[in-house]
């Protein structure tokens, strides 16, 4: 029983993801959204296990606020210009070829260690301002691990920025 119905939702999954481009597109889409999710549901289940092991202390609630703002800004500087690059990528290498592409990765890198280490700067150099701000209930003392973990952090701003970026590449 199990089989037949495994084997339905094969024949459904070829009918649905085969034949046009927009179907073969729409398919790749629903594996990537399903991986994605997959790994968002596990990385939910280690947040709990690590507030189910640590608890809610205070150096947890300061690490928490003080990755804050370095994950944001690499989702959000990383990622954009990961996507930007992509497709440019791609089309500048079927165009002008090998050699061109490699000469548009390594402007974008070099503009991207620029603008992520102007970034980290500008977090570091800002965060006695908005750290009370997003940490409002957290006394002095906390406040102060907060601020200590997140010059710790800033530093993966730039490597896992350029990560993200070269990853994007590699797939």
């Amino acid at each position: 029983m199990k089989i037949l119905r495994l084997q339905n939702l094969t024949t459904s999954w070829k009918k649905l993801t085969s034949g046009s481009t927009n179907r073969k597109i729409f398919g790749a889409a629903m594996i990537a959204g399903i991986g994605t999710l997959f790994v968002k549901v596990v990385a939910m289940f280690k947040e709990l296990m690590v507030a189910w092991k640590f608890g809610t202390a205070d150096a947890l609630d300061a690490f928490l606020i003080a990755f804050l703002v370095p994950s944001f800004i690499i989702s959000v500087i990383a990622g954009s210009l990961k996507a930007a690059l992509i497709p440019t990528y791609i089309q500048v290498q079927e165009r002008q070829g090998r050699k061109a592409a490699q000469r548009l990765v390594s402007g974008v890198t070099l503009a991207s260690i620029g603008l992520l280490t102007i970034t980290t700067g500008l977090i570091l150099l800002l965060a006695p301002l908005y750290l009370p701000l997003i940490a409002a209930g957290f006394n002095q003392e906390k406040l102060d691990l907060t601020f200590r973990l997140t010059c710790a952090i800033s530093p993966l701003i730039l490597l896992s920025g350029i990560q993200m970026i070269w990853g994007g590449l590699l797939n």
